[in-house]
Protein backbone atom coordinates (compact mmCIF):
# COMPACT_ATOMS: atom_id res chain seq x y z
CA UNK A 1 0.00 0.00 0.00
CA UNK A 2 2.89 2.70 0.67
CA UNK A 3 4.70 1.52 -2.10
CA UNK A 4 1.27 2.15 -4.22
CA UNK A 5 0.81 5.84 -2.34
CA UNK A 6 4.66 6.69 -3.36
CA UNK A 7 4.35 6.01 -6.82
CA UNK A 8 1.10 8.05 -7.09
CA UNK A 9 2.93 11.35 -5.35
CA UNK A 10 5.63 10.49 -8.14
CA UNK A 11 2.90 10.50 -10.79
CA UNK A 12 1.55 13.49 -9.34
CA UNK A 13 4.27 15.69 -9.58
CA UNK A 14 5.10 14.55 -12.86
CA UNK A 15 1.89 16.10 -13.96
CA UNK A 16 2.33 18.84 -12.03
CA UNK A 17 5.51 19.89 -13.89
CA UNK A 18 4.44 19.32 -17.16
CA UNK A 19 0.91 20.48 -16.29
CA UNK A 20 -1.20 21.65 -19.26
CA UNK A 21 -4.43 22.09 -17.37
CA UNK A 22 -5.20 26.32 -16.75
CA UNK A 23 -8.00 28.14 -16.59
CA UNK A 24 -10.88 28.59 -19.60
CA UNK A 25 -9.01 31.24 -20.12
CA UNK A 26 -5.63 30.61 -21.19
CA UNK A 27 -4.74 27.25 -23.56
CA UNK A 28 -1.73 25.74 -23.37
CA UNK A 29 -0.77 25.31 -27.43
CA UNK A 30 2.93 23.47 -27.37
CA UNK A 31 6.39 23.86 -26.67
CA UNK A 32 9.21 24.22 -29.56
CA UNK A 33 11.33 21.88 -28.18
CA UNK A 34 11.36 20.50 -24.33
CA UNK A 35 15.19 19.13 -24.93
CA UNK A 36 17.01 22.23 -26.41
CA UNK A 37 20.67 22.15 -27.04
CA UNK A 38 22.82 24.57 -25.16
CA UNK A 39 22.22 27.54 -27.50
CA UNK A 40 18.91 26.88 -28.49
CA UNK A 41 15.88 29.24 -28.13
CA UNK A 42 12.74 27.85 -26.55
CA UNK A 43 9.46 29.36 -27.17
CA UNK A 44 6.03 28.14 -25.41
CA UNK A 45 2.58 29.11 -27.44
CA UNK A 46 -0.81 30.59 -25.93
CA UNK A 47 -3.80 31.55 -26.46
CA UNK A 48 -6.77 33.45 -24.48
CA UNK A 49 -8.13 36.59 -24.30
CA UNK A 50 -6.20 39.61 -23.48
CA UNK A 51 -3.75 37.37 -21.56
CA UNK A 52 -1.35 39.44 -19.19
CA UNK A 53 1.39 37.99 -17.06
CA UNK A 54 2.30 38.59 -13.95
CA UNK A 55 5.77 36.78 -13.82
CA UNK A 56 7.51 34.41 -16.30
CA UNK A 57 10.89 32.49 -15.93
CA UNK A 58 13.13 30.14 -16.87
CA UNK A 59 15.75 28.91 -14.06
CA UNK A 60 14.70 32.05 -11.90
CA UNK A 61 15.42 34.28 -14.87
CA UNK A 62 13.04 36.27 -16.00
CA UNK A 63 11.36 35.90 -19.94
CA UNK A 64 9.76 37.58 -22.49
CA UNK A 65 5.80 37.16 -22.69
CA UNK A 66 4.09 38.84 -25.98
CA UNK A 67 1.69 38.72 -28.06
CA UNK A 68 2.42 36.78 -31.75
CA UNK A 69 -0.03 37.54 -34.63
CA UNK A 70 -3.24 36.35 -32.98
CA UNK A 71 -1.96 34.12 -30.23
CA UNK A 72 0.79 35.10 -27.05
CA UNK A 73 4.40 33.23 -26.83
CA UNK A 74 6.87 33.24 -23.87
CA UNK A 75 10.60 32.60 -25.20
CA UNK A 76 13.59 32.46 -23.69
CA UNK A 77 17.57 31.72 -24.79
CA UNK A 78 19.50 28.99 -23.48
CA UNK A 79 23.54 29.72 -23.25
CA UNK A 80 26.11 27.97 -24.61
CA UNK A 81 27.68 27.69 -21.87
CA UNK A 82 24.66 26.68 -19.92
CA UNK A 83 25.05 23.23 -17.71
CA UNK A 84 23.21 20.55 -18.90
CA UNK A 85 20.31 19.45 -16.58
CA UNK A 86 16.47 19.78 -15.84
CA UNK A 87 14.97 23.42 -15.13
CA UNK A 88 11.85 24.78 -14.20
CA UNK A 89 10.09 27.02 -16.94
CA UNK A 90 6.93 28.91 -14.81
CA UNK A 91 4.63 31.06 -16.17
CA UNK A 92 1.87 33.03 -13.21
CA UNK A 93 -1.33 34.57 -15.53
CA UNK A 94 -3.06 37.10 -14.28
CA UNK A 95 -5.64 35.94 -12.67
CA UNK A 96 -4.46 32.65 -11.00
CA UNK A 97 -3.36 30.47 -13.55
CA UNK A 98 -0.24 28.66 -13.95
CA UNK A 99 1.90 27.00 -16.46
CA UNK A 100 4.90 25.18 -15.78
CA UNK A 101 7.16 22.73 -17.71
CA UNK A 102 10.45 20.67 -16.49
CA UNK A 103 12.54 21.76 -19.52
CA UNK A 104 15.84 19.42 -19.92
CA UNK A 105 18.90 20.92 -21.35
CA UNK A 106 21.20 19.19 -23.43
CA UNK A 107 24.55 19.42 -24.19
CA UNK A 108 25.94 20.55 -27.53
CA UNK A 109 29.64 19.83 -28.96
CA UNK A 110 31.23 23.12 -29.90
CA UNK A 111 34.48 22.85 -32.31
CA UNK A 112 37.64 23.90 -31.21
CA UNK A 113 39.51 25.64 -34.06
CA UNK A 114 43.00 27.46 -34.70
CA UNK A 115 42.32 30.82 -35.78
CA UNK A 116 45.54 33.56 -36.70
CA UNK A 117 45.59 37.24 -36.33
CA UNK A 118 45.78 39.92 -39.41
CA UNK A 119 48.74 41.47 -39.34
CA UNK A 120 47.10 44.48 -40.35
CA UNK A 121 45.68 44.76 -36.41
CA UNK A 122 49.09 44.46 -35.18
CA UNK A 123 48.70 42.47 -32.11
CA UNK A 124 49.44 39.62 -29.93
CA UNK A 125 46.89 36.88 -28.40
CA UNK A 126 46.80 38.79 -25.02
CA UNK A 127 46.38 42.18 -26.39
CA UNK A 128 43.62 41.00 -28.55
CA UNK A 129 41.75 39.41 -25.89
CA UNK A 130 42.02 42.43 -24.04
CA UNK A 131 41.06 44.44 -26.77
CA UNK A 132 38.17 41.93 -27.46
CA UNK A 133 37.05 42.81 -23.92
CA UNK A 134 36.79 46.62 -23.65
CA UNK A 135 34.63 46.23 -26.71
CA UNK A 136 32.42 43.61 -25.82
CA UNK A 137 31.74 45.89 -22.97
CA UNK A 138 30.25 48.39 -25.48
CA UNK A 139 28.52 46.16 -27.05
CA UNK A 140 27.26 44.34 -24.41
CA UNK A 141 25.99 48.21 -22.94
CA UNK A 142 24.15 47.98 -25.77
CA UNK A 143 22.36 44.19 -25.50
CA UNK A 144 21.83 44.77 -22.35
CA UNK A 145 20.26 48.16 -22.48
CA UNK A 146 16.67 48.10 -21.73
CA UNK A 147 14.85 46.75 -24.75
CA UNK A 148 11.96 48.98 -26.26
CA UNK A 149 8.78 48.39 -24.84
CA UNK A 150 7.41 48.12 -28.28
CA UNK A 151 7.16 44.87 -30.09
CA UNK A 152 8.20 46.00 -33.54
CA UNK A 153 7.88 42.63 -35.51
CA UNK A 154 4.56 40.41 -36.06
CA UNK A 155 6.45 38.60 -38.62
CA UNK A 156 8.61 35.05 -38.63
CA UNK A 157 12.14 36.76 -38.85
CA UNK A 158 14.96 35.87 -41.95
CA UNK A 159 18.52 35.70 -42.76
CA UNK A 160 20.36 38.79 -44.17
CA UNK A 161 22.09 37.45 -47.39
CA UNK A 162 20.71 36.87 -50.71
CA UNK A 163 22.64 33.42 -50.15
CA UNK A 164 22.73 32.02 -46.71
CA UNK A 165 24.26 28.86 -46.98
CA UNK A 166 28.19 29.80 -47.16
CA UNK A 167 28.83 29.07 -43.52
CA UNK A 168 32.69 29.63 -42.66
CA UNK A 169 32.30 30.10 -38.76
CA UNK A 170 29.14 28.21 -37.00
CA UNK A 171 27.94 29.91 -33.50
CA UNK A 172 29.37 28.80 -30.22
CA UNK A 173 32.86 27.72 -31.81
CA UNK A 174 35.64 28.08 -29.49
CA UNK A 175 38.86 29.59 -31.40
CA UNK A 176 42.45 29.32 -30.12
CA UNK A 177 44.56 31.95 -30.67
CA UNK A 178 48.03 31.49 -29.26
CA UNK A 179 47.04 30.24 -25.44
CA UNK A 180 43.88 32.47 -25.58
CA UNK A 181 40.24 30.91 -26.38
CA UNK A 182 37.63 33.18 -27.60
CA UNK A 183 34.24 31.85 -28.06
CA UNK A 184 32.46 32.80 -30.99
CA UNK A 185 28.99 33.87 -30.38
CA UNK A 186 27.23 34.17 -33.79
CA UNK A 187 27.19 33.06 -37.23
CA UNK A 188 29.90 33.90 -39.88
CA UNK A 189 28.75 33.95 -43.41
CA UNK A 190 30.98 33.67 -46.50
CA UNK A 191 30.03 36.16 -48.98
CA UNK A 192 31.64 38.86 -51.58
CA UNK A 193 32.90 42.21 -50.54
CA UNK A 194 29.70 44.24 -51.53
CA UNK A 195 26.74 42.05 -50.73
CA UNK A 196 23.96 43.47 -49.57
CA UNK A 197 22.91 42.66 -45.94
CA UNK A 198 19.37 43.04 -44.69
CA UNK A 199 17.62 43.83 -41.33
CA UNK A 200 16.29 40.22 -40.71
CA UNK A 201 13.32 41.76 -38.83
CA UNK A 202 11.50 45.18 -38.19
CA UNK A 203 13.25 47.09 -35.29
CA UNK A 204 14.55 50.00 -34.67
CA UNK A 205 18.68 50.72 -34.97
CA UNK A 206 19.94 51.15 -31.86
CA UNK A 207 23.29 51.82 -33.06
CA UNK A 208 25.43 52.08 -36.21
CA UNK A 209 29.40 52.71 -35.64
CA UNK A 210 32.67 51.60 -36.40
CA UNK A 211 34.49 49.61 -33.62
CA UNK A 212 38.41 48.69 -33.96
CA UNK A 213 37.72 45.07 -33.64
CA UNK A 214 34.46 44.25 -35.55
CA UNK A 215 34.87 46.82 -37.91
CA UNK A 216 31.12 48.58 -39.12
CA UNK A 217 28.46 47.24 -36.97
CA UNK A 218 24.16 47.74 -37.01
CA UNK A 219 22.61 46.63 -33.91
CA UNK A 220 18.67 46.12 -34.33
CA UNK A 221 16.31 46.63 -31.47
CA UNK A 222 13.09 44.16 -32.43
CA UNK A 223 11.91 44.89 -28.81
CA UNK A 224 10.98 42.04 -26.14
CA UNK A 225 14.55 41.74 -25.33
CA UNK A 226 15.48 40.54 -28.91
CA UNK A 227 18.05 42.10 -30.58
CA UNK A 228 20.74 41.70 -34.15
CA UNK A 229 24.09 42.62 -34.69
CA UNK A 230 25.83 42.95 -38.05
CA UNK A 231 29.11 43.53 -38.02
CA UNK A 232 32.47 44.05 -40.16
CA UNK A 233 30.62 46.03 -42.78
CA UNK A 234 32.34 47.31 -45.88
CA UNK A 235 29.29 50.26 -45.57
CA UNK A 236 26.24 51.14 -43.26
CA UNK A 237 23.04 52.94 -44.75
CA UNK A 238 21.28 53.33 -41.95
CA UNK A 239 21.59 55.42 -38.60
CA UNK A 240 21.29 55.24 -34.95
CA UNK A 241 16.72 55.32 -33.94
CA UNK A 242 16.15 54.46 -37.73
CA UNK A 243 13.27 52.64 -37.85
CA UNK A 244 13.82 49.56 -40.18
CA UNK A 245 11.82 46.80 -41.73
CA UNK A 246 11.98 43.05 -42.65
CA UNK A 247 14.18 42.96 -45.85
CA UNK A 248 15.59 46.43 -45.79
CA UNK A 249 19.35 46.73 -46.77
CA UNK A 250 20.98 48.07 -44.24
CA UNK A 251 24.65 47.68 -45.21
CA UNK A 252 26.98 46.03 -47.53
CA UNK A 253 28.92 42.89 -46.77
CA UNK A 254 32.70 43.97 -46.02
CA UNK A 255 36.57 42.90 -44.15
CA UNK A 256 36.65 45.83 -41.52
CA UNK A 257 38.10 45.08 -38.39
CA UNK A 258 39.31 41.53 -36.63
CA UNK A 259 38.43 39.56 -39.92
CA UNK A 260 40.87 37.53 -42.29
CA UNK A 261 38.20 38.11 -45.30
CA UNK A 262 35.31 39.55 -46.56
CA UNK A 263 32.00 38.07 -44.61
CA UNK A 264 29.16 39.04 -42.34
CA UNK A 265 29.35 38.12 -38.37
CA UNK A 266 25.58 38.27 -37.20
CA UNK A 267 24.60 37.59 -34.10
CA UNK A 268 21.24 37.53 -31.84
CA UNK A 269 20.77 38.27 -28.20
CA UNK A 270 17.45 37.34 -26.14
CA UNK A 271 17.39 39.68 -23.04
CA UNK A 272 21.37 39.08 -23.10
CA UNK A 273 21.59 35.35 -23.60
CA UNK A 274 23.46 34.79 -26.90
CA UNK A 275 22.03 32.41 -29.51
CA UNK A 276 22.64 30.49 -31.71
CA UNK A 277 20.67 32.52 -35.22
CA UNK A 278 20.47 29.73 -37.39
CA UNK A 279 18.43 27.99 -34.96
CA UNK A 280 16.26 31.21 -33.43
CA UNK A 281 14.80 32.33 -37.02
CA UNK A 282 12.42 29.20 -36.97
CA UNK A 283 10.77 29.70 -33.71
CA UNK A 284 8.62 32.73 -35.03
CA UNK A 285 6.66 31.14 -37.65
Amino acid sequence: MKKTIFVLIIFLSFIFLSSKVLANSVTYLGISNEQPQQGDTVAVFFSGNNLKVQSANFDGQEISFIKYKKNYVAFFGIPPSKIPGKYLLKINFVGGEVFQKQITVLARKFPIIVLGIPKTLGLQPKNLVSNLNIQNTKLNEIFSSTSSSNVYFNQPFGLPLVNNTKISSGFGEIRKTGNEKIRHLGVDFDAKAGSVVAAINDGIIKDAYFDPIYGNSIIIDHGAGIFSAYLHLSKMFVKKGELVKRGMIIGLVGQTGYATGPHLHLSIKINDVSVDPLRFVSIFK
